[in-house]
């Protein structure tokens, strides 16, 4: 898991922690059969977009001290949406 202090926002810049999660192979092998069916639709996948599909990405402006990264789910066993 890694942290990164970042900025959100165009007019006013709004300071977020960014936290980066690398999911099980079992997420990643899901979310690639979801995109896959896609391909059916015709919509092209790039393979950028695929090793995108490894990652968890929570953005919040929750101190650290109020809710550190350990309280995030070190694995994530199902597919969002």
């Amino acid at each position: 898991m890694l942290e990164l202090p970042v900025t959100v926002g165009i007019q006013q810049r709004l300071p977020v922690r960014l936290i980066v999660q690398l999911v099980s192979d079992e997420v990643y092998e899901q979310r690639i059969r979801k995109i896959e069916k896609q391909k059916k639709t015709g919509y092209k996948t790039s393979d950028d977009y695929k090793a995108r599909c490894r990652f968890n990405l929570f953005i919040t402006n929750v101190e650290d001290k109020e809710l550190p990264k350990n309280l995030f789910p070190r694995r994530i066993k199902h597919v969002g949406r």
